[in-house]
């Protein structure tokens, strides 16, 4: 997943609304490695890392490397702009659970915290 859905071709600058774009490739990921280390770094200062899993907000970009599991079946890119997006899991077929089960069992693995934020989306009608 973090080969595709890490990377995008552009970011979006300022307010969710905000026609404005980078013209930058944004990518990166956290290794494995790293999210230990983070962990521990705040373990010893008392702090408790509360890892969040943005589902369905950041559906698109696992749908983006696994086309076969967004409603459409179809290929998409990363987006680039921040909000809620029109694609979305479908839940019709059983290897979208496979997949978001492995993604939480990776989680759950890697933090020490009792607590995962499964946030969801709401978009404000302005």
């Amino acid at each position: 997943m973090t080969d595709v859905g890490a990377k995008s071709k552009d970011s979006q600058i300022g307010e969710r609304d905000s026609p404005m774009r980078s013209g930058i490739e944004h990518k990166g990921f956290y290794s494995q490695n790293e999210i230990r280390e983070i962990i521990q770094y705040a373990k010893e200062r008392h702090i408790t890392v509360v890892p969040e899993i943005g589902m369905p907000r950041h559906a698109s970009t696992a749908i983006a490397a696994y086309p076969e599991i967004g409603t459409s079946g179809k290929k998409i890119e990363v987006p680039a702009i921040f909000g809620k997006m029109s694609v979305s899991f479908n839940v019709a077929d059983e290897n979208v659970y496979r997949i978001l089960t492995d993604i939480l069992d990776e989680v759950i693995a890697l933090f020490s915290s009792n607590i995962i934020h499964i946030s969801g989306e709401v978009r404000s009608t302005r």
